[in-house]
């Protein structure tokens, strides 16, 4: 492990796009290969899980399985702790939704409009970079942006104490996806 890595240099095929262009039948066959093996050994899904990626990461863990191939998605717990908290700009929006919503509060993206914009439809927080007159489309972009946000913990200001809270999807109502702000359990 390096504590740098963005800066390595010394790899081992140092230009992975054109490698990856060059050998690209090889590649497709040796993961049609893993998929049959796989196919030929049951289809034995993963136990591993991953919040909206279910299907995936239980196809996915048990094609590797199946191969021998170890330690699929073992560094998660480690990556998602080193990008535990989130840039500021996005604290500062996600601030004044927890001061209006409350930590177990459900709400819709429409809920969230009506408090990151301004009565006549104008963005209140810029970094959210929403540049739509029409606000149907305001809400959808929005939702999307919500979305990024899902499972990310943030420092905010909960009853004037300074509190990490996770943001998170509250299933859907009238076919509208619901959020929701959630204190994470003491470690």
């Amino acid at each position: 492990h390096r504590p740098d890595p963005e800066n390595r240099a010394d790899f081992v095929v140092p230009d992975l796009r054109n490698w990856i262009v060059e050998n690209r039948s090889k590649l497709v066959w040796s993961c049609l290969v893993l998929v049959q093996n796989w196919i030929a050994k049951g289809r034995k899904r993963s136990e591993i899980h991953l919040a909206s990626y279910e299907d995936f990461a239980a196809v996915m863990g048990g094609i590797l399985d199946a191969a021998g191939i170890e330690g699929f998605l073992a560094n998660l717990a480690a990556f998602r702790a080193s990008a535990k908290i989130e840039a500021s700009d996005d604290s500062e929006f996600m601030q004044a939704l927890v001061k209006q919503k409350a930590p177990g509060d459900d709400f819709s993206t429409d809920d969230a409009h009506g408090i990151l914009f301004d009565p006549v439809g104008r963005l209140l927080f810029p970094t959210l970079n929403i540049k739509e007159d029409d606000k149907a489309a305001q809400v959808r972009i929005l939702g999307m942006r919500l979305g990024n946000h899902v499972g990310r913990v943030f420092k905010l200001t909960v009853n004037k104490k300074e509190t990490e809270v996770r943001f998170e999807r509250a299933g859907k109502k009238d076919h509208s996806t619901r959020w929701r702000f959630v204190v994470p359990p003491a470690a």
